[in-house]
């Protein structure tokens, strides 16, 4: 199945890159958890995350590139009503960004001559 250019493949093969990614220190200010009663919960800023990825050659495992980025929820400047909506879609914002870079990074090795 080709997406966006590039084969997603199940298997290990010649010309074939794993990616294996975590996220790491997830710290989210106020997360969305029922409690009794009406409360509501304010912050300035959704949390923060650092995500690691690394590829590696599929056949012989060998990581050709390690990545280590944090990423810190946008700053509302005041405080803001937190829901499990607002995390959600910070965590989409990070996600979507990371995917952005990785592209436009292999997009640019592609382009590399050996």
């Amino acid at each position: 199945m080709k997406k966006g250019g590039y084969s997603i493949v199940a298997q290990p093969g010649p010309d074939v890159l794993r990616l294996q990614t975590a996220i790491l220190n997830l710290y989210i200010t106020a997360p969305d958890v029922a409690m009794a009663g009406r409360t509501r919960v304010y912050t300035v800023s959704a949390g923060e995350m650092t995500l690691l990825a690394e590829l590696a050659d599929s056949e012989t495992g060998e990581i050709i590139v390690r990545i280590l980025d944090r990423y810190q929820a946008r700053s509302a400047g005041s405080f803001q009503l937190s829901s499990a909506v607002h995390n959600a879609a910070e965590a989409r914002n990070a996600a979507s960004g990371w995917a952005k870079i990785l592209r436009g990074e292999l997009d640019k090795a592609k382009t590399i001559t050996n």
